[in-house]
């Protein structure tokens, strides 16, 4: 059977962030058994490694969040 892509969805900064580094891992794993033992081999084989990695970010409200808790008091008199 072939391989399936991966697909993650997260609805948290913890989720992604989760997601991420298991993306990372999951691709590190591959090119471990691929070039097992030297490291600089292996750092070679990656630059031509075949990988697909699209991430679609939306950090909108968390952006709105940090404005938010950042603005200036009382209208930002002094």
């Amino acid at each position: 059977m072939p391989q399936q892509p991966h697909t993650w969805t997260a609805t948290t900064a913890q989720e992604a962030l989760n997601i991420l580094d298991a993306a990372r891992k999951t691709i590190e794993a591959h090119m471990l058994a691929l070039v097992p033992g030297d490291s600089s081999d292996r750092w070679k084989a990656q630059q031509d490694a075949p990988v697909h990695l699209t991430i679609a970010l939306d950090d909108i409200a968390l952006s709105e969040m940090v404005t938010a808790r950042h603005a200036p008091r009382n209208g930002g008199a002094l």
